[in-house]
């Protein structure tokens, strides 16, 4: 073999290689994110929520800060833990329109 037909195949494995392990790391921060909301949501049942969010990156190591919206009119921002998924803070406001 070439030594460019060793590089072509070298930088196509390597590209392949990249691609699976950018996915894998995408699933796995999509199923904590997921993981996260419908503990938030089983932490509020018994309200009517418009909206849930939460921030991408943790304000500090595993916890990460988000908020949610009532059918009531009122705001709720709380932070949660990424292992255990308790909500450890909790602030809530009423939305003036």
């Amino acid at each position: 073999m070439s030594k460019f037909w060793k590089f072509g195949l070298g930088l196509a494995v390597g590209a392949a290689a990249g691609a699976g392990l950018y996915m894998a790391y995408q699933k796995n921060e999509d199923d904590l994110r997921r993981d996260l909301v419908d503990a938030v949501r089983t932490h509020f049942d018994l309200e009517e929520i418009d909206v849930v969010w939460l921030f991408d990156e943790p304000i500090r190591e595993g916890v990460f800060a988000g908020g949610l919206n009532l059918s009531s009119g009122k705001s709720i921002s709380f932070e949660i833990e990424e292992k255990s998924q308790k909500i450890i803070k909790e602030e809530k406001e009423e939305i003036v329109e």
